[in-house]
C-alpha cells in the first residue's frame, strides 16, 4: 500500500467516526429534549393533582388517585423531587393535606425502603423527601441513615433530621460526618449554618471538646457566625488563637459579624499574625467593624508580601472614611520604589477604583492652573 492510499484511508477512518459521533450526539440531544419535554409535562400533571387535592381538602376522583399511583411507580424520582418542591412553598394545613395524600399512595413506606436498599441517588433523594413527614419512623430511620456508606447521604439524613428539629448531638454529628467535613463540603457547611441558627448553645458545647480536628474547629468557627447569640464569644476567643491559621482565620471573621467590644484586641494581634489569611481577615475586620485606630497598622500592612494582605489593608482604609483615604492619598503619592512602593500602587488602585485621585495629583493639577 503506498503513502497516499495509507493517507487516504486514515482520513476516510477519520470522517466516518466525525459523522457517527456527530451522529450520536444529535440522537442524544433529541432524546434529552424530549425527555425534558415529557418531565414538564408529567411535573404539571402531578402539580395539578395535588394542588386540587390541597385546595378541596379531599381528593374524589379516582383517576388523579390512578394516575399519582402510576407516577409513584414509574417516576418516582421526578415525584420526589416535585413533592420536595411543593413543600417548601406551601404552610400549614396544606402540607399537612400534601403529606396525607402522599402517605394515601405510600411515598413515606416507598422512601423508607429506598433508604434502606436503594442506590445512593436513590437514598440521598428519599432522605431528604422524608422532611414532608413528621413521624417517629421517618426520624429513626434518617438517624439510621447517619451510618450510611455515603457520606452525601449522611448529610441530607443530617439536614432533613435538623428541619424536623431532630438533629442529634453536635459532637455525634461531627463523628458522623467527619469526611465530608474533612472535604470542607459546602453541603454540611450549610447544615452547621443552620445548627447555628436554631441551637448555638449545642455548637458551643461541641466545641469544648479538646480532641477536635482543625477541619471540625474551623466549620464550628465559621457557622458561629450565624449565630445571633453572644453565648458563642467564649468559643471563638478560644479559636482566635489556635494553632491552626484556618481555624484563626474563621473565628476573627466570625468575631466581626458580632460587633462585640472585646473583638478589637484579637483584630489588632491578627494584623501581625504569622498567617497571611489571618493577616488579610484581620484587615478587612478593622475595615467592617470601624477600627480607627488600626490606621498605622493597616497603612504598615500594605507593604505586606502577599497580595490579599495588601488589597485588604487598603480597602479597610478606604472603609474608615476620611481619615483612612487620608492615609491612602499619602501612600499613594509616594513614587519610589522597593516595598513601599508596593504599598503606593496598591493605595492608587483601591482610590482608583473608588474613583478618588490622589493627592499628589491634585496637587500638581492646582500647580498647573495657577
Amino acid at each position: 500500500m503506498s503513502e497516499l492510499m495509507l493517507i487516504w484511508w486514515i482520513t476516510l477512518f477519520l470522517a466516518t467516526v466525525s459523522l457517527l459521533v456527530m451522529g450520536f450526539l444529535v440522537i442524544r440531544r433529541s432524546w434529552d429534549e424530549r425527555s425534558e419535554r415529557y418531565n414538564q409535562d408529567a411535573r404539571k400533571v402531578v402539580q395539578d393533582i395535588l394542588f386540587r387535592f390541597m385546595l378541596t381538602e379531599n381528593l374524589d376522583h379516582e383517576r388523579d388517585l390512578r394516575n399519582l399511583l402510576g407516577f409513584q411507580r414509574r417516576e418516582k424520582l421526578l415525584l420526589r423531587k416535585l413533592a420536595i418542591d411543593l413543600f417548601h412553598l406551601i404552610q400549614g394545613q396544606e402540607r399537612e393535606r400534601l403529606s396525607h395524600i402522599l402517605s394515601q399512595i405510600g411515598f413515606r413506606e416507598d422512601c423508607l425502603h429506598d433508604l434502606r436498599t436503594g442506590t445512593p441517588r436513590r437514598r440521598r433523594l428519599a432522605a431528604a423527601a422524608l422532611q414532608i413527614f413528621d413521624d417517629e419512623e421517618s426520624r429513626q430511620a434518617l438517624l439510621h441513615a447517619l451510618d450510611d456508606g455515603d457520606a452525601d447521604t449522611r448529610v441530607v439524613a443530617a439536614t432533613t433530621l435538623l428541619i424536623l428539629n431532630a438533629v442529634p448531638a453536635t459532637p455525634l454529628l461531627l463523628d458522623k460526618l467527619h469526611e465530608t467535613i474533612e472535604n470542607q463540603s459546602h453541603q454540611v457547611r450549610n447544615l452547621f449554618h443552620g445548627i447555628a441558627r436554631q441551637a448555638p448553645s449545642a455548637l458551643v458545647q461541641a466545641a469544648s471538646d479538646p480532641n477536635l480536628s482543625a477541619a471540625s474547629k474551623a466549620l464550628l468557627a465559621e457557622s458561629m457566625a450565624f449565630a445571633s447569640s453572644f453565648e458563642v464569644l467564649d468559643p471563638l476567643l478560644s479559636f482566635a488563637v489556635d494553632a491552626d491559621a484556618e481555624v484563626r482565620a474563621s473565628a476573627i471573621r466570625s468575631l466581626t459579624s458580632l460587633q462585640h467590644p472585646v473583638v478589637e484586641p484579637v483584630i489588632k494581634k491578627g494584623l501581625n499574625d504569622p498567617s497571611w489569611q489571618v493577616r488579610a481577615m484581620a484587615a478587612r475586620a478593622a475595615g467592617r467593624i470601624g477600627l480607627r485606630d488600626c490606621v498605622s497598622a493597616l497603612s504598615y500592612q500594605m507593604d505586606d508580601a502577599n497580595w490579599w494582605v495588601r488589597f485588604r489593608a487598603a480597602e479597610a482604609l478606604y472603609r474608615l472614611g476620611d481619615v483612612g483615604i487620608e492615609a491612602l492619598q499619602m501612600r499613594a503619592g509616594y513614587t519610589g520604589c522597593g516595598d513601599f512602593g508596593r504599598g503606593a500602587r496598591m493605595a492608587a488602585l483601591v482610590l482608583d477604583e473608588h474613583g478618588i485621585r490622589v493627592a499628589s495629583e491634585l496637587i500638581a493639577e492646582n500647580t498647573s492652573h495657577a
